[in-house]
This record gives C-alpha cells, structure tokens and sequence, in this order.
C-alpha cells in the first residue's frame, strides 16, 4: 500500500510540474487542464455538431491526463485482466475553453477520460478555424490499453486515438 501512496504523491506532482512547464499563453493551445487548487478548471463549449474523424487504424495520438480518470476507465472496461488490455470504442473529442484556448476532452460512453495532446490540438485547432467549422466535436475510434492487474503489481489504464495528422500527411 506504501507504493500506492507514493504513486499518488507522484502523480500529483507531475500535474503540478506540468501545470508549471506549460501555463497558459496567449500563443497557443495549453496542455494543463485547470481543476487543481487555485487553477480554474475548462468550461464546456456549445457544440453546433459533431464530426466523424477517419483515422488509419493506427491509433498513435497519445490521450494526456487519463492517470486523472482512472476510475472512469475502469467503469467502461469493467475489470483490470491479467493480461493487458486492447479495449476498442470510440470517443468524442468535446471542445473546452480555458484561458481563452480551445482544448478537447476526451469523452468515452459520455465520461472525461483526459485531454487531447497539445500538438494535436493545435491542428485540430488551426483545421476548425481555416475551414470556418465553428465550435464542433469530432468523433474518433478509440483504444483503452493496460489495466493489467498480477500478483503484487498493477498497471493503469491508457487512452490512443485513431487520429490522423491530415498536415503531416500530406508531407510525406
């Protein structure tokens, strides 16, 4: 149980860290999410509507923040295995607002599992704004990996998304 404690203890401290690299600027998305003590938490965003996202069965974009909402991780997959898991689903991508930059949520079965990477909000980001989409969510496939539990030790669960760089594509 004493390791459990210093995980917390870690976890928390990485938040802090990463709430401190990365504050808010008046230049781009922000990876810190708000919520803490002192730190005001993002808002929801009207959605107009919600747009399918085809990916290409990758799932290399990285969710950030899912060590946050464990516990709605495990609602969604029932149980931690011995064997690490594979959950396939899909997710929506819900905007939010925090200092005046637009992140996106993570949501799975209607519940927050963590944020969008910063670089991938950034396209995302440039994309809605060079189309004149407005404020719309997209919908994505989505895979929960880990969550294996052993004798004497266990894993937590992690969030990809089947999200294509558009822009880096083209480049290749």
């Amino acid at each position: 149980m004493e390791w459990l404690a210093g995980l917390v203890i870690c976890a928390a401290l990485g938040g802090w860290l990463l709430f401190q690299i990365f504050k808010p600027s008046p230049s781009g998305p922000e990876p810190s999410r708000g919520g803490g003590e002192g730190v005001p938490a993002a808002a929801p965003m009207k959605v107009s509507r919600v747009l399918p996202w085809e990916g290409d069965g990758d799932y290399e974009t990285k969710v950030d923040g899912e060590s946050l909402y464990q516990d709605a991780l495990l609602s969604i997959v029932g149980e931690k295995t011995e064997e690490s898991q594979e959950f396939e689903t899909r997710a929506v991508l819900a905007p939010e607002s925090f200092n005046g930059n637009r992140l996106y949520a993570v949501l799975i079965e209607g519940k927050k599992v963590g944020y969008l990477e910063a670089p991938m909000t950034a396209v995302l980001n440039a994309m809605v704004e060079r189309n004149d989409l407005g404020v719309v969510a997209f919908e994505v496939e989505a895979m929960i990996t880990g969550g294996w539990k052993r004798a004497g030790s266990e894993g937590m669960f992690g969030v990809v998304l089947d999200l294509v760089d558009e822009d880096v594509e083209d480049d290749d």
